[in-house]
């Protein structure tokens, strides 16, 4: 058997040489040495692969199509169709992915999205992107909830300090690597986000959260959900949240960025038949976010 694998690989060499050269050769036979497809002082070439049965094979593929795979998603060609059928680099975080992090905001959700780069300017501002060349008015990068845009007019960016998002209210976030403004908007040059929130009859019932530490200081939200008739339903919510400056600079001096924001909303929806519905949402905000400004010299200079 083994002078059978001999003399076809040095058939194969031998075809090698006529049409690539010897140097070709020797990267085949050394590819074939590190591989061990001829073990070294063996009579016998012995296989035996770890092959799973082909009905643990089957249980994982339903597993992954049911964890991910199977998702609906709409941002790839702007209607629904199955994760594993879109031609795009998408990813999907879902709620069980945001209910298992530690996360308190949008962005700090993004960091676990591979490709987006996310970094945190302060303890109020972040800077989000994918492709590089991150800052805090990145401008390149399409951001929507719901389908709406968010960037502001001023600069085309994201102010992600007010994307205050209650996180039990996501149902997931789907983000695509790469241009998309054939589709979209001038503004997926790099990237897109969309974050959808769960629909009113999904989420009815109250919901009180809260959490309190030294940094995050006060973390809370409530929500409240029910019907306005047969087809019709509803939720209102409201979000605190408290953090506190970040540590001591360099200099000595406190960060002075601490932040403090309210916000509130409602949704409403209407099945008005098979294949219409309608979606009313409103939303209030407030708050505060101080910022630390760098002067030249110094203190005593």
């Amino acid at each position: 058997m083994v002078k059978v694998l001999l003399a076809q690989l040095s058939d194969i060499a031998l075809r090698a040489v006529v049409r690539f050269g010897y140097r070709m050769v020797i990267v085949f036979l050394y590819a074939v040495i590190t591989s061990n497809v001829i073990p070294a002082f063996s009579e016998e070439i012995s296989v035996s692969p770890q092959i799973k049965p082909a009905k643990e094979l089957d249980e994982e593929i339903r597993w992954l199509q049911a964890e991910t795979f199977d998702l609906d998603v709409i941002l790839a060609s702007r209607k629904s169709e199955k994760l594993f059928k879109t031609a795009a680099a998408i990813y999907v975080i879902t709620q069980e992915d945001i209910r298992n992090s530690s996360a308190t905001n949008i962005p700090e959700v993004l960091r676990m999205v591979p490709g987006i780069n996310v970094a945190q300017i302060d303890a109020n501002k972040w800077g989000v992107t994918s492709r590089g060349f991150n800052s805090r008015f990145a401008n390149k990068l399409l951001v929507q909830i719901d389908g709406r845009i968010v960037y502001t007019p001023l600069f085309q960016g994201v102010f992600w300090d007010v994307q205050n998002v209650l996180l039990e209210d996501v149902d997931h976030i789907e983000v695509i690597r790469g241009p998309g403004s054939t589709l979209h908007e001038s503004n997926a040059v790099n990237g897109i986000i969309n974050i959808i929130t769960k629909k009113s009859q999904d989420t009815q019932g109250g919901l009180l959260t809260g959490m309190y530490g030294t940094e995050e200081r006060a973390v809370g939200g409530f929500r409240y959900g029910g019907m306005l008739g047969k087809d019709a339903y509803y939720r209102f919510y409201a979000r605190y949240f408290n953090h506190d400056d970040f540590g001591d600079t360099f200099s000595g001096y406190e960060g002075n960025d601490k932040w403090d924001v309210q916000h509130g909303g409602f949704r409403i929806d209407w099945d008005m038949s098979s294949e219409d519905s309608l979606v009313i949402k409103g939303g209030y905000y407030d708050g505060d976010g101080n910022e630390l400004a760098a002067l030249s010299g110094g203190p005593g200079a």
